[in-house]
């Protein structure tokens, strides 16, 4: 191989080292014409995720809401509102949090008048899909009441292969156990980021948590896989570039 071509080679490949990403932390304050009562479903795309469905298995709608923690007025459900009794969030401010709607009052114009979450036992799940594949995936979670009445788990999905989490295992003793962790009414919790590598799996293209009743869910983080980048492109030329001068 020539200089010239050796120097082309070394500049590609260097071009071919992609930037690391960073991770995103979405926690339904980011826009703001979502208010207390909001209905989601696509507005998170700009943030990496490009809907989060709802099924609502309790018999209420299937419809994501926005639920503000520190909400001032009248509420059907007081055991979302900070300030929380325990937890690992205790005494912290969350800001507005995502709930499995429980009635559908008002909520023709995008907006439901009566913020519940669903409170049957199971309730439903939120199905995260993501814009891209991510390496990991760590959330907030508020009122669950107790795993003993509450069975619900978070579901890590790699095209057909899954792993399942129960929330026993977040709790002392479990296989990822979650310092400070407890679930309890009024309680609020975060679970740290797990990876894709923890799981056996090579990354995320959903996730699907699955309310065993009642709570809401916030502060979603997850790290995505970097896309090419110009500087991958132009390495990709140079490489054929040298390739056709041999």
């Amino acid at each position: 191989m020539s200089l010239f071509n050796r120097s082309l080679f070394c500049l590609a490949s260097v071009a071919l080292l992609a930037a690391p990403a960073s991770a995103v932390t979405i926690n339904f304050d980011e826009i703001g014409s979502l208010t207390h009562g909001s209905i989601i479903n696509t507005q998170f795309a700009p943030f990496g995720i490009d809907s989060i469905t709802v099924t609502n298995i309790g018999g209420g709608p299937d419809l994501g809401v926005i639920f503000d923690t520190g909400f001032g007025g009248s509420t059907s459900d007081e055991d979302l509102l900070t300030p929380f009794d325990g937890g690992n969030l205790a005494g912290m401010e969350i800001g507005q949090a995502l709930i499995i709607q429980e009635n559908t009052t008002g909520c023709g114009d995008g907006v439901c008048n009566n913020p519940d979450d669903e409170g049957s036992r199971p309730a439903g799940n939120f199905d995260i899909a993501f814009t891209t594949s991510v390496l990991s995936f760590g959330f907030d979670i508020v009122d669950v009441d107790s795993t003993t009445a509450e069975l619900g788990n978070v579901m890590f999905f790699d095209g057909a292969s899954s792993v399942t989490i129960q929330w026993t295992d977040f709790e002392a003793g479990g296989a990822f156990a979650v310092p400070g962790l407890v679930f309890a009414n009024n309680f609020a919790n975060r679970i740290p980021e797990i990876t894709a590598a923890e799981l056996g799996l090579s990354q995320f293209d959903r996730i699907v948590i699955n309310m065993g009743g009642s709570g809401a869910v916030d502060t979603f983080t997850f790290l995505p896989i970097p896309e090419p980048t110009t500087a991958i492109l132009f390495g990709l030329g140079l490489a054929a570039l040298a390739t056709r001068r041999n």
